[in-house]
């Protein structure tokens, strides 16, 4: 049950396992009913105006997701104790109407991860006008402050950060799509 916490405790431990079983009128909010009606009809459920906001969406598109370590003891200039510092990206990109994977894993030596990091991923993002994250705070705040980092790379990880769309934002919207 999305964001279900205590409520969904509360089901269970009133014999409730799955979506499935819930009873009809309990009371969800839209975003945890939509699932509920997908599973219990057995269908996609396509809301009122997911077209109008697909129709938004600026191609070619990517999606990019970051892996961060926070070090007790910082390791790199510019980090402090736990600090999130990006280690390893994943990044899909839409080419020649395919999606193709690419990925960085940062190298176990002593060099700062950040600058082949950013590198790579100004390179693999460069022709993607809408780029897709889950939870966009996070992954702009860790490119603002490989950014302030390495200043020679702070303009182009800024307008790369300027182009992200936040899934987890809007998975809460009434249009999205659920199977």
């Amino acid at each position: 049950l999305y964001y279900g916490g205590k409520r969904a405790l509360e089901l269970v431990e009133e014999g409730y396992t799955t979506l499935r079983e819930l009873p009809e009128g309990l009371k969800l909010s839209e975003v945890q009913a939509r699932p509920v009606r997908a599973v219990k009809n057995d269908a996609v459920v396509v809301e009122p105006g997911l077209k109008d906001a697909l129709d938004e969406i600026e191609g070619p598109i990517a999606f990019f997701d970051l892996e961060t370590l926070g070090l007790a003891i910082p390791r790199w200039d510019g980090t402090r104790p736990w600090d999130p510092v990006p280690l390893q990206a994943s990044v899909h990109v839409q080419r020649r109407g395919r999606m193709v994977h690419r990925s960085f894993l940062a190298r176990p030596d002593d060099q700062d991860p950040r600058v082949a990091l950013s590198e790579f991923l100004t390179e693999e993002l460069s022709g993607a006008k809408t780029i897709f994250v889950w939870n966009a705070s996070f992954e702009q705040r860790c490119l603002r402050r490989m950014g302030e980092a390495l200043p020679a790379l702070q303009k182009p990880i800024a307008k790369l950060s300027a182009r992200l769309v936040d899934l987890l934002r809007n998975s809460r919207k009434p249009w999205i799509l659920v199977a």
